[in-house]
């Protein structure tokens, strides 16, 4: 008695439109609520013309919601395009593509790739030598340069700009040049004789190097090819330049400054 008393309750408080739904669709309601639904609609004697009403805000309700389903899935369908877009200007093995283009877009994707670990792998630290900049700005440049030059490089690339492969082609030079110095550093390890200090300072692994020092290298080679050059606008004249400008900046950083 207690339920049927607040479900009668309830539904005075509801609009019509509301009451006819739940006698229209009784299957998701309990019995009780059904019976209190029907005496609730029968006190309130609507005429024809309030029962015509609330039907046809029962039907503005349901186009509406037809509506807000149809603005949910263009939103989905468009997601979706735009991912596909992305996906099949990123995607190395699409048919029809060239060689060049082939080359091009396993690179951007390497290096996005490169630069997503390194960033998760060295986020405190980079936020570290964000916040102490001031008090050491050359040791932080030093680390953080590469950083923030990576995605830059890597989305110009990708864009087909000469900014593009001129960074990119200066990151490759410069992660190859201190690739090479830590793993002859590697090579020259040698236990300190204290064996907290060799435990807390391991032997750097040769090969957390040579993997990278390969992508280096082959990037390096891909980049200086005459048919992705051309996509990018560059002759001989700014390849070699780009390179030894980079290779002596990258000197000056690691040995003077």
């Amino acid at each position: 008695m207690g339920i049927s008393n607040n479900f009668s309750e309830y539904y005075k408080t509801v609009s019509n439109a509301e009451l006819l739904s739940i006698l229209d669709k009784p299957a998701g309601y309990q019995d009780v609520a059904i019976e209190a639904a029907k005496k609730e609609f029968f006190n309130r004697k609507l005429s024809v013309e309030e029962i015509e009403e609330a039907r046809q805000v029962q039907v503005e309700k349901h186009i509406q919601k037809i509506k807000e389903r149809e603005k949910v899935k263009a939103v989905e369908d468009k997601i979706k395009r735009t991912g596909q877009t992305l996906f099949d200007g990123i995607n190395p093995f699409h048919p029809g593509i060239s060689s060049t283009e082939k080359n091009i877009r396993i690179i951007v994707i390497s290096f996005g790739v490169l630069f997503l670990y390194l960033f998760t792998k060295e986020f405190k630290t980079i936020l570290l030598y964000i916040k102490y900049f001031s008090e050491s700005p050359l040791d932080s440049c030093f680390y953080l340069l590469p950083h923030f030059l990576l995605p830059f490089a890597t989305f110009m690339f990708w864009k087909r700009k000469m900014t593009g492969w001129i960074l990119l082609a200066a990151f490759v030079v410069y992660s190859t040049a201190i690739t090479i110095a830590m793993l002859i550093q590697s090579f020259l390890w040698s236990p300190s004789g204290i064996a907290a200090f060799d435990n807390l300072f391991p032997r750097p692994s040769t090969t957390s190097f040579i993997i990278p020092l390969i992508l280096f290298i082959w990037t390096l080679h891909a980049l200086c090819k005459t048919n992705i050059r051309e996509v990018f606008s560059i002759d001989n004249q700014k390849m070699y330049a780009s390179i030894i400008i980079s290779g002596f900046v990258t000197l000056v950083l690691m040995y003077v400054v």
